[in-house]
């Protein structure tokens, strides 16, 4: 959640598109970690399903992060 909080206050500075898309990149994985804990807690799904909802937030996460680099 720090990252995410660095990350944005780096991209209300310098207002660029990578500084942009890694916030929501580091975004979608903080996303991820607190989904997990709330669907485990909050819901009937199995570990197996919120593991699952976790994961596929982390990928998106590492994906826009990925694309800032690359572009």
């Amino acid at each position: 959640m720090a990252t995410t909080a660095i990350s944005f206050r780096a991209y209300r500075q310098e207002r660029t598109r990578y500084l942009r898309d890694a916030t929501i990149g580091f975004g979608f994985m903080t996303l991820g970690v607190l989904i997990e804990g709330f669907l485990y807690q909050l819901t009937a799904l199995t570990l197996t399903q919120v593991h699952v909802a976790e994961s596929a937030a982390l990928a998106c996460g590492f994906a826009v992060l990925l694309w800032s680099f690359i572009r």
